[in-house]
This record gives structure tokens, C-alpha cells and sequence, in this order.
């Protein structure tokens, strides 16, 4: 089972000089349990870029102070986060730049709020899926390419969730499989150890990869498997 996007309190980083526009995806974001900052130049959306670490990025093209591709290009020199491009223009040559570029996706005003809503989900789903690597024969962990430094256990645990992708596995299942029998029942080891795994694979607390299906178990959201430094990996 896995949350819906709007749940997991996504922080959202707009860069939209048009009042408007500004005030409508401030809205619509808002009501979809988004968290939202909003700059109307590009070189205050750079600078608060890093501090607020968002989880996507809505770019205007057309900005008083900088060009929107600039803008992108500067993000994509440190940065793999979502980005959808917002414009007034609908020249193909402009969508290409864009997409060139490294941005995500690209949506032309006027946009419904229903597509918008629609292109961020799926965006963000990709961005979630396939950045997971469990090398099960050198017992190492990488997320988006980056080693992890695990426990253990937290790597068993995590190994355990990662050969059942998508499935639930109850709490008392999880605690025999990862410390053995005679743990079952004790859900407070078990949480303090998902919270642990989950602040090291840099998950949210209320989703992210491992969501938690209230008073049943857990369960590890991920795309399809991607190989591993030496070929045996769950991703």
C-alpha cells in the first residue's frame, strides 16, 4: 500500500514572478497538504534553494532578474531534485531547451490545476523509485548512488523489506526474520530501528521508501530492481 503523495507533506520551492499564477499554485498546492515557499525573483529562489532542500521545484522560464534555464542549470550542477518548467511559451524549441537541460517536465499557461497536480505526483514517483541499491553479497547500502553506513541490523532489516518490494510484512513477522524468534511483540525495537533506517535513507517522517501501515507492519516502496555494484541488488 503506499500513502498518497499529498500526505507526505511535500515541501514545494516556487519561482513565479506572476502574481497570479503565484497565488493559484500557492492554493491548489496548499490544499493538496503541500508545503509551500515562493520567491518572484530567480536569485532569492537560488539562495533559499539549499536551506529549504525541497522536494520539487516549480520554475518559471520568464523572470525579471535571471532566465529560468539559467536558473536550472545552476540547480542541476549540485542537484537531482525535481523540476517542472512553467511558461507562457508553447515553441517546441523552448520545451526542448528545457528538457535538455535536465528539467522533469514542462507545463504551458494556462495549465489546469488537475494536470499540474497530476504531472507533480508523477514526477515525484520517479524521482522515488529506482535511487535504491541493496548489495546483498557485500552488505552495503547506496542511496542515489551514494554508500549508506548502516548497522546490521538496520541492513538486515532493510534486506528483508527489499526482497518483498511493495508487500506488507506484519510486525511480528519483521522481528523474527531480523532478530529471531522470542522478539515477537516487541514493536517499540522495531520502530526504533525503522526510524533510524528511515532518517539514513533521508526519508520524511510521515512517508518516503518505508511506510508504515498503522498497526499492521511495514513496507518498502520502490521501483524495479536495479543491479548492484556486484550484480545482486534489490532496488
Amino acid at each position: 500500500m503506499k500513502l498518497p503523495m499529498a500526505a507526505q507533506r511535500i515541501r514545494a520551492l516556487v519561482i513565479e514572478d506572476d502574481p497570479a499564477y503565484a497565488r493559484l499554485l500557492r492554493l491548489h498546492l496548499e490544499a493538496s497538504s503541500y508545503q509551500v515557499q515562493h520567491y518572484d525573483r530567480g536569485e532569492a529562489g537560488l539562495g533559499a534553494f539549499e536551506a529549504l532542500d525541497p522536494d520539487v521545484v516549480i520554475l518559471d522560464v520568464m523572470l525579471p532578474d535571471m532566465d529560468g534555464f539559467e536558473i536550472l542549470r545552476r540547480i542541476r550542477e549540485h542537484s537531482s531534485v525535481p523540476i517542472i518548467m512553467l511558461t507562457s511559451r508553447g515553441e517546441e524549441r523552448h520545451k526542448v531547451q528545457g528538457l535538455m537541460l535536465g528539467a522533469d517536465d514542462y507545463v504551458t499557461k494556462s495549465f489546469s490545476a488537475a494536470e499540474l497536480l497530476a504531472r507533480l505526483t508523477t514526477i515525484l514517483r520517479r524521482a522515488r523509485q529506482g535511487d535504491l541499491t541493496i548489495d546483498l553479497a557485500a552488505s552495503r547500502v547506496y542511496r542515489q548512488g551514494q554508500p549508506l553506513a548502516l548497522t546490521a541490523t538496520e541492513f538486515k532489516l532493510l534486506a528483508v523489506l527489499g526482497e518483498n518490494p511493495g508487500r506488507v510484512l506484519v510486525m511480528d513477522e519483521l522481528l523474527r526474520r531480523v532478530w529471531g524468534t522470542g522478539y515477537e511483540g516487541d514493536g517499540t525495537l522495531l520502530r526504533t530501528t525503522i526510524g533510524r533506517l528511515r532518517r539514513k535513507l533521508g526519508d520524511s517522517p510521515t512517508g518516503g521508501l518505508i511506510q508504515n501501515i498503522r498497526g499492521i507492519g511495514y513496507s518498502l516502496e520502490v521501483g524495479q530492481p536495479s543491479p548492484s555494484p556486484s550484480g545482486r541488488g534489490l532496488g
